[in-house]
């Protein structure tokens, strides 16, 4: 699996399925124009979208993804949920501030191990206030789920506060903005952080 960003809230994992490419998407904007590229949409867009799109909790087959969509909190009548993303040989863990900060310990029982969590921060209230305050709290999740990689994804401000607060030390630098997903990623005796940058 290959991880990407386009835009700062949005991110897209691919892989090779039925020897074609196949893309799923995430995007804090959900009016982004990357998400006409997606198979699968991992957050429910405001306009039409061909991918097939992740509206609830549950377990889903599509694509050669398999997505487990943990609910975690109901906001105005829907679930807000922890994404769990997995095809034959990786997994990775999508988490929005306000999922992230809602994490109880059946939550993070539910989600198991992951090799990858990917943090989604949007744009604004990156420090200096109680919002920038608040998307970086939910970072403490990192350390119940304990990923072997962390990738905090947003404005460039905004991922190094990220990268800040959660004390990484010399993060590796992607300037690609594409990250691959290695076999010795799960095999390191402590969690590595990668921040796409241009």
């Amino acid at each position: 699996m290959t991880i990407g960003q386009c835009g700062a809230g949005c991110v897209q994992l691919q892989i090779k399925y039925a020897g074609e490419a196949r893309l799923a998407m995430y995007a804090e904007d959900k009016t982004s124009r990357a998400l006409e590229r997606a198979d699968v949409i991992l957050f429910p867009p405001q306009t039409e979208a061909r991918g097939f799109v992740i509206e609830g909790p549950g377990e889903y087959d599509c694509a050669g993804f398999r997505i487990k969509a943990v609910p975690v909190f109901k906001k105005a009548g829907e679930w807000e949920n922890a994404l769990v993303v997995s095809d034959d040989e990786s997994s990775v863990c999508l988490l929005s501030p306000t999922v992230a900060r809602s994490l109880k310990d059946e939550h993070i029982d539910a989600i198991g191990t992951v090799d990858i969590m990917i943090y989604v921060m949007a744009h604004k209230g990156s420090k200096g206030n109680k919002e920038g305050e608040a998307v970086l709290k939910g970072i403490e999740a990192v350390h119940q789920i304990e990923p072997s990689v962390f990738i905090p994804v947003g404005a460039p401000e905004v991922v190094a506060a990220a990268v800040k607060f959660i004390g990484a030390k010399n993060p590796e630098e992607q300037t690609s903005f594409r990250y691959k997903i290695a076999a010795n990623d799960r095999e390191q005796d402590r969690m590595r952080t990668v921040i796409f940058k241009k």
